[in-house]
């Protein structure tokens, strides 16, 4: 265990060798948090001599050797960090020791290295065959062995088994040093170590304990702050440092590099933290450039140890930055998920940037919900699929629908399937050519969003989707590559053609068979059985089954909003026509996006928006009725209110502020409008 309570204090205490503590401050009784929407436990940092006393525990330490690791810099990190804060997130995990010294949970962890990643789920997954197939390794250890195992594709391999050849190499390689090649190949050579140790069997424990409620994620950092850092996180920032001299390369995590312009932009988001609310920490190397970079905020000095040089007489202290807020910003705490069950189940969801999301605020909705009497729920707008996942880790029974085939595939992949997952075989007989494959794509859209070659890709895979036989596993296909087609497209758009908006990031560079892989092992990690039927629709919500009667219907309709356009199908239509194979669907020949014929409804205006609201109110005026709308949205709130009233004697409004993103774009960083009132009716 990383954290053991003092008797008596309610106090969460570390070993004698941290000097920190982490406490719960603002204890409330269950009514007190049911009663208070929108308050939060908070996290609060205390210096050990507040803290008091020793524990017999030990704390959880890194798994793994990591250039860069942070356990000597602990202190130093811990002192700048935030004295009260509701999540912890670190966009470069790396080795994770901060990750672990803070022990607490909603951890949220992030690198954009895969194998690091797979390594962190395998452990708290899958503890036990990981490490019997070290001690496999460890029986075979020699020169010849570890360069078979560097030379093996890890590709090929099943998951635990790349997990293992992962923390081999890194344990027996020249001085734990993680480098590739620019094809992404791990070559850094033998480490002629005598009698390597692999691993800790009891900190490997306490790591994967850890891990248990951890959101672990994949992909390029910017990726995921933007969806998912909020006001009252904690930050840490480890990006790979600014080199200090010719041989302080230790950039190479991935076969991506990280460039002066890569550490302005960095600097660029670290103020845009700030102004989000979030309390961010940094760490880099002593330089001009961090200095300059930095010089608004709060800079502090320190030694650290250096234990990876070329030259083994020039190992020792080297000077580091830790830069945080001048001030802290004034925030209201954003909640947590309470139910620990749930909380666990929701970090493997497969977040997405899709518009409109819920996912960053699934705290407040499992805090409204959890309050309501249902066995059975619709979610009727179901999009991503983030709430009618949240619902599932609830234990209902849900019916999710959508008018996009590909948001479909999603509540298919993750909802109605309760056991199916894609095996490494499976994904490579997709992969493999196809004896027939069409060239609709590369006609069609040829020179528009990706290269000929993917466009040869991507007609080769979905021929080969489209021939599977089990409908769960042909969604996880399907919504496996939709997410790679997102992440491959700066901004996740197809609202205009070529890469004007390429700023450099890991998802740009990575290539859509790579983005495939990954998303199908996000997939796989979603699935669970909470023992309830499911059932996903695709079609529109005016016309769902009559015989369809849910305990609750949750409501997310497109916004009707006077600052931008509700069209999901302009967004999003490459990908919609790769679900349905632009069957019945209109291409605008005419259009240089080469879109299809907006699919129309009555939330596209604010002529039809109240018919729209009174239609689905009558329909369900039996169910307990969710809405989420915003302040940005039309009707107003009170208008709104006023319709559900219409057919609910009880109409509660929850609010609470949101941002809808913090700013991808130079011109929207403290844009008003991305901050708004979101709203939850219910109606009873």
């Amino acid at each position: 265990m990383p954290l053991t309570p003092r008797a008596g204090t309610g106090m969460l205490s570390y070993d004698e060798r941290t000097v920190w503590a982490i406490v719960e401050s603002g204890v409330e009784t269950d009514q007190q948090q049911r009663d208070s929407v929108g308050s939060a436990t908070q996290l609060t940092l205390l210096p050990r001599s507040a803290a008091g006393g020793s524990s017999g525990a030990r704390q959880a330490r890194p798994f793994v050797k990591w250039a860069g690791g942070k356990r000597r810099l602990l202190p130093a990190i811990m002192a700048a960090a935030p004295p009260t804060f509701t999540r912890y997130m670190e966009p470069f995990v790396g080795g994770g020791a901060v990750a672990l010294a803070v022990g607490c949970l909603p951890l949220l962890l992030n690198d954009a290295n895969a194998e690091l990643m797979h390594a962190f789920r395998t452990v708290r997954d899958d503890l036990g065959p990981l490490l019997a197939l070290l001690d496999e390794h460890r029986a075979h250890h020699a020169e010849a062995y570890f360069y078979a195992l560097r030379s093996a594709d890890p590709t090929a391999l099943d998951p635990v088994a790349q997990a293992a050849r992962f923390v081999y190499l890194n344990k027996t390689c020249f001085n734990g040093l993680y480098r590739v090649n620019k094809q992404g190949q791990f070559n850094t050579p033998f480490g002629r170590y005598k009698n390597p140790t692999l691993y800790d069997r009891e900190n490997m424990q306490r790591v994967a304990q850890l891990l248990e409620g951890a959101e672990l994620h994949t992909g390029d950092y910017r990726a995921f702050l933007a969806a998912n850092a909020r006001p009252g996180d904690f930050i840490y920032l480890d990006p790979p440092y600014i080199p200090v001299s010719q041989y302080s390369d230790f950039k190479r995590y991935t076969k991506e590099q990280f460039r002066e312009d890569d550490q302005r932009e960095l600097a660029r988001i670290f103020d845009e933290l700030v102004a989000l609310g979030a309390y961010p920490v940094l760490s880099n190397s002593y330089t001009a450039l961090t200095l300059e970079l930095y010089q608004q905020h709060d800079l502090r000095t320190v030694e650290a140890a250096r234990n990876i040089n070329h030259d083994g007489a020039r190992r020792g202290p080297i000077r580091e930055v830790i830069v945080r807020p001048k001030r802290r910003a004034i925030f209201k705490p954003a909640p947590i998920i309470r139910d620990a069950a749930a909380q666990r189940q929701m970090a493997q969801f497969p977040s997405s940037r899709y518009m409109g999301s819920k996912h960053a605020i699934l705290p407040f909705l499992h805090d409204v919900l959890h309050d309501l009497e249902f066995t059975t729920a619709l979610d009727a707008f179901s999009g991503s699929g983030a709430v009618s996942y949240l619902l599932k880790t609830m234990g209902k029974a849900v019916v999710t629908n959508d008018f996009l085939t590909f948001c479909y595939h999603t509540a298919n992949a993750c909802i109605v399937n309760s056991q199916d997952k894609l095996s490494v075989g499976e994904v490579n007989t997709l992969l493999a050519a196809h004896p027939a494959p069409s060239d609709f794509i590369s006609r069609t859209f040829g020179g528009l969003y990706f290269t000929d070659d993917e466009n040869r890709f991507l007609d080769n895979l979905t021929a080969q989707i489209r021939e599977m036989a089990c409908a769960r596993k042909q969604s996880i296909a399907f919504a496996a590559l939709s997410r790679a087609c997102l992440r491959r497209r700066p901004r996740g758009l197809f609202t205009y053609t070529g890469v004007r908006y390429d700023d450099g990031r890991r998802d740009l560079k990575v290539s859509l068979e790579q983005h495939f892989r990954e998303a199908v092992e996000c997939f796989n990690a979603a699935v669970f059985d909470n023992g309830q039927p499911h059932t996903a629709l695709n079609g529109d919500v005016f016309a769902l089954p009559a015989d369809l009667r849910p305990d609750l219907v949750y409501f997310d309709p497109p916004y009707v909003s006077p600052h931008s356009d509700n069209d999901y199908t302009r967004r999003y239509h490459f990908v919609e026509g790769l679900a349905r194979n632009w069957q019945g669907l209109e291409i605008l020949e005419h259009t240089t996006t080469k879109k299809f014929r907006r699919l129309p409804s009555l939330f596209d205006s604010k002529r039809t928006i109240h018919q729209a609201f009174r239609t689905l109110f009558a329909r369900f005026r039996d169910a307990t009725i969710v809405v989420s709308y915003s302040s940005n949205g039309i009707p107003t709130k009170d208008e709104l209110a006023g319709l559900l009233r219409e057919y609910k004697r009880e109409v509660v409004i929850h609010e609470f502020d949101h941002r809808y993103s913090f700013g991808t774009h130079n011109h929207k960083v403290g844009n008003n409008q991305n901050l708004v009132k979101e709203y939850l009716f219910v109606g009873k």
